[in-house]
């Protein structure tokens, strides 16, 4: 269930490179997990490289939005007043990127997280 909220390990370990400092109400052991351990205080670190923050959605939209000035968005695409499914966008301040339609919300959200990683990581390159 915390899957729904919070990032999972493989890309937190990217927004980890991306240098993702802000104060998380979990985090991850350096080794792989499904699901974040949850501490009871909150942590902006990595407790000497022991540990890799654990941000919600939320959390890292609106960091990418902060340090990066990306906005991003998931929304409902319909067909013949139909719902066919979701896509993202990214409202960057080189340029705008609209994706394909994804079956489910939840599938256009980590769809934009990774293009967002990735537009970063060429940003920092």
């Amino acid at each position: 269930m915390l899957d729904k909220y919070f990032v999972h390990w493989d890309r937190a370990k990217k927004l980890k490179a991306l240098k993702f400092k802000e104060e998380c109400f979990g985090s991850y052991a350096d080794v792989e997990v499904s699901t974040p351990i949850l501490v009871k205080r909150i942590i902006s670190d990595d407790q000497g490289g022991y540990f890799t923050l654990a941000p919600t959605f939320e959390q890292i939209f609106d960091w990418f939005r902060e340090k990066y000035n990306s906005s991003s968005f998931v929304k409902r695409d319909f067909k013949d007043a139909k719902l066919k499914g979701y896509y993202y966008g990214i409202e960057d301040t080189t340029e705008d990127f609209y994706s394909k339609t994804f079956k489910t919300f939840e599938e256009a959200q980590l769809a934009c997280l990774d293009k967002l990683i990735e537009i970063c990581e060429k940003s920092v390159s």
